[in-house]
């Protein structure tokens, strides 16, 4: 079983997101080795997508570190510039490294020139998704509606397989259980 505090919540959480009883990969989420042993096992591309908030379930050691889409989709960076070409300059100014820049200097361009290019592609792809599936009107039904159109821009983005995890509450029922889980499924 569990080898966390009972009644914790966040510790109850992790353990439900982690799925390891026998403590195999502790710094993984269920999710995550699924999307391992797919890149690794059977050489797919993954993506992971956390809809709304991080989640440790996604964690694992190979692939893209999992995006983090609301139901608008990827928020766009520096929405507001305080100067028009302010992506380019930010662009120029992490492409150009010296010899004594340092590898960290190197590995924070790096990342950040990825994750600039991942959210231009994610952005792109789902402005051009249309989906004719109608979904409720709550936090949920259009996290299922980002979700069927992530899934629609697949062969754009090329990638064979995507994981997605959406957080959903109110399962604490420490009264009116029959309420709650009625309410919730």
């Amino acid at each position: 079983g569990a080898k966390s505090a009972s009644f914790a919540h966040n510790s109850m959480q992790r353990e439900v997101q982690r799925i390891d009883p026998d403590k195999t990969d502790v710094e993984t989420g269920v999710l995550g080795r699924l999307s391992d042993a797919l890149i690794s096992q059977q050489k797919f591309s993954v993506e992971k997508y956390n809809i709304y908030k991080g989640s440790q379930s996604l964690d694992g050691h190979h692939g893209s570190q999992p995006f983090i889409v609301d139901a608008e989709g990827i928020p766009e960076i520096n929405r507001n510039p305080s100067i028009t070409n302010m992506k380019d300059i930010v662009k120029s100014m992490n492409q150009a490294t010296e010899s004594d820049s340092g590898v960290f200097a190197d590995l924070f361009a790096d990342l950040f020139l990825n994750s600039l290019h991942d959210n231009e592609l994610l952005t792109s792809a789902l402005s051009n998704a249309h989906i004719s599936t109608a979904f409720r009107d709550d936090s949920l039904g259009k996290a299922f509606e980002m979700v069927a159109k992530i899934i629609s821009t697949r062969e754009l983005r090329g990638v064979d397989r995507d994981i997605f995890f959406i957080p959903h509450s109110n399962w604490d029922a420490h009264n009116k259980v029959l309420w709650n889980l009625n309410t919730n499924l």
